[in-house]
């Protein structure tokens, strides 16, 4: 009789029984089974890659032996971690709803809103849903922002308030450098300003004194210092001129100040 050519699980469950034979020989052991003989020793003389292989193929999930005697234990087991995660995709859902109608609601009002406020509402929208589990957690709040494009008015504020700072330190610097620049001319009244395109101012005869100028750009920064912000932005253009007069030293000399401040 021909060999016969057996599946990896047909391979196991006869090496089974032919390893439960007892003192019976191969040879009855074959006849038992209505094997060959020759399958029956090549099953018990590769007895031990058989096992190796059959425990390697117990490990991949679309394995036989998966498929055949764990169906049940192995669906059951899979479903239930997707259900979990697909309900608290949902719940996700459903709190970052929520947190969006407020977030719009509150620039529209022009709101103050910041990343503390949209966490905080966040916890507060779950436990009103009863979703106790949930936690507005950093992670959480970059993925909200980015999926949504939410963009916060107090970012605005602060890149504002580091806008008006270096504002004043750039205007300070310039300012002392220029009062060196003319400490050292010696206030030169015979040299006059000139527009951007070189040609001569036609009504300035001359320039104002070191002590006038200087005078005028103290009383205009005090009066800088003072408003706000709005306030400070439209003087910006009369504080560029003045520094344009001490700037000049010669006719046609090009205008460098007013492209340093910004």
């Amino acid at each position: 009789m021909a060999p016969t050519t057996l599946t990896l699980k047909e391979k196991i469950v006869y090496l089974e029984k032919i390893e439960s034979r007892g003192s019976r020989s191969l040879k009855d052991a074959a006849s038992g089974l209505g094997l060959p003989f020759a399958t029956v020793r090549r099953i018990w003389e590769d007895r031990v890659a058989i096992r190796k292989s059959w425990k390697s193929a117990s490990r991949k999930p679309n394995s036989k032996k998966t498929r055949v005697s764990n169906t049940n234990i192995k669906l059951t087991s899979n479903r239930a971690p997707n259900i979990k995660r697909l309900k608290g995709n949902e719940n996700n859902t459903d709190i970052e709803k929520g947190v969006l109608m407020w977030y719009k609601d509150m620039i529209h009002s022009e709101a103050l809103v910041t990343e503390a406020i949209i966490r905080q509402k966040a916890m507060q929208i779950a436990e009103n849903l009863g979703l106790n589990t949930f936690k507005a957690s950093l992670n959480w709040l970059t993925q909200f922002r980015n999926k949504n494009q939410v963009v916060l008015n107090s970012d605005d504020l602060i890149s504002q308030e580091i806008t008006n700072k270096n504002l004043q330190k750039s205007k300070r610097y310039h300012s002392q450098q220029e009062i060196r620049k003319n400490s050292n001319s010696g206030g030169n009244r015979n040299s006059l300003p000139s527009n951007i395109d070189h040609s001569i101012k036609s009504d300035v005869k001359e320039l104002p004194s070191l002590s006038d100028a200087y005078a005028a750009l103290a009383t205009l920064e005090q009066w800088y210092l003072g408003n706000e912000s709005t306030c400070q932005l439209r003087v910006l253009p009369i504080i560029r001129q003045d520094l344009r007069y001490l700037r000049c030293k010669g006719e046609k000399r090009k205008i460098q100040g007013g492209n340093r401040i910004r």
